[in-house]
């Protein structure tokens, strides 16, 4: 859909503005995993990482639905208001690893059983190392 009509449809109330060319449909309730992946399309390398990457990964019994949840990269980024708002969420930008090769660094992000596919979290080493920075 191009952003004129997407405007129009906004101006309309079929639609809600998030952010610049971010929408959503009036009273809908997304999930944090859907809105991590739309995230993730944006920004390459974004995954979760840490207790809540162990914590999906069954480590711990459960993950608060009001625990910040912690999102690591390589690169610097704001969270956007959008998503700040309705999860609690803060970004972590280092570069904890000089991967001699692009292949590896993809070996250490998993998606767990059970979250929608392509959803990166951290394997169960790196986020160790994550907790330990």
């Amino acid at each position: 859909m191009s952003l004129q009509l997407a405007a129009h449809f906004a101006g309309g109330g079929w639609l809600v503005r998030l952010a610049h060319g971010v929408y959503a449909f009036p009273n809908d309730e997304f999930g944090v995993y859907g809105a991590l992946k739309f995230l993730q399309q944006r920004l390459s390398g974004l995954h979760v990482g840490g207790k809540n990457a162990l914590a999906l990964q069954g480590v711990r019994h459960n993950l608060g639905s009001r625990e910040t949840l912690v999102l690591w990269g390589e690169a610097r980024f704001t969270l956007s208001a959008w998503f700040s708002s309705r999860f609690p969420a803060r970004y972590v930008h280092a570069r904890l690893f000089d991967w001699p090769d692009m292949a590896l660094a993809g070996k250490t992000l998993i998606t767990p059983p059970g979250l929608p596919q392509d959803l990166w979290v951290s394997a169960s080493e790196r986020a160790v190392l994550q907790i330990l920075y």
